[in-house]
């Protein structure tokens, strides 16, 4: 069975400890000598780290981003109120004499950080030019615009200064966990070297057994024909990679839980000795070397 080390960050990281502690039971004793656990968890105490501060970083980077749309949203409402108090001297429509306010083409606010630091430069420069229309009881002034501004500004530059140390630290994070998989991959190899495909301890390292088979599909259609009053003809579909099956049975009102009827290799099984006037349930499982699959769905049939 293949071991696939293409994992998620904290699975790796539980392998990486896994196979370490298989090492302090079996490594000496096997001959491991290239790829020891020491080794092994200083690779997953580095990933580790590095997945950690990352995370510092990112919850950083989200924290800017959070505090930018607070204040996009403090500049947003500036521009309504601004529009709303400057439209019985510049017209409730757009027309060219809007343009000086930084509303060009329609009265519309725009939404985006880029765009709403330059409608407060805008708003600053006009009301500056046209302190006498400033209404200072609702805190549309220059000096509020210019706050709004210079703060959109320095938030922007902080915002982008975070996303690329974000960057940097995945980046770090992301050659750490490399490291880490490549010496699990490296131990794979030198255990294989050393032991069997077959061999448990594999298992104690945390790792499927190369030469055990994956698990087999669940069997699918799972269906019976009564025979006589007594008897039930099992069939189903063949699933992949079992190399025989279990057929499991249990007679409602009897029997507490379905229990093993029969081990077949074909896919198909019968059923005998059941009462009559009965409600049976089925289910079938598949089997290999690499263990067995979850049961079918359970089929219900009436004896008569």
């Amino acid at each position: 069975m293949k071991n696939d080390l293409q994992l998620p960050i904290p699975r790796m990281l539980t392998l990486g400890e896994s196979v370490a502690n298989g090492y302090d039971l079996h490594g000496v004793a096997i001959g491991i000598t290239r790829n020891t656990g020491a080794l092994t968890r200083a690779d997953v105490a580095a990933a580790e780290l590095a997945r950690d501060i990352y995370e510092v970083g990112a919850q950083a980077a989200r924290d800017r981003n959070g505090e930018l749309q607070v204040l996009s949203k403090e500049a947003y409402e500036y521009g309504l109120l601004s529009r709303d108090i400057l439209k019985p001297i510049l017209g409730k429509r757009y027309s060219a004499a809007w343009n000086q306010t930084g509303l060009v083409g329609s009265l519309k606010i725009p939404s985006n950080h880029e765009d709403l630091q330059g409608l407060m430069q805008s708003m600053r420069t006009f009301f500056t030019n046209n302190a006498a229309w400033e209404a200072a009881t609702q805190n549309v002034t220059a000096a509020r615009a210019e706050d709004l501004r210079s703060g959109l500004s320095s938030k922007r530059a902080e915002v982008q200064a975070a996303a690329g140390e974000r960057k940097t630290l995945m980046n770090l994070r992301d050659q750490k966990v490399t490291a880490l998989r490549d010496r699990l991959r490296l131990f794979i190899l030198e255990a294989g070297e050393k032991i069997g495909p077959l061999d448990p301890r594999w298992v104690a390292f945390g790792l499927n057994m190369p030469g055990a088979r994956a698990t087999p599909d669940v069997p699918q259609n799972v269906r019976a024909i009564l025979i006589g009053n007594n008897a039930l003809s099992v069939k189903w579909d063949k699933a992949a990679r079992a190399e025989y099956y279990r057929v499991w049975a249990r007679v409602v009102g009897s029997q507490e839980e379905l229990v093993i009827m029969g081990s077949p290799g074909d896919i198909d099984f019968t059923i005998e000795g059941l009462p009559s006037n009965a409600t049976v349930e089925i289910a079938i499982s598949a089997i290999n070397n690499g263990g067995e699959s979850a049961r079918s769905t359970v089929l219900v049939v009436l004896t008569t």
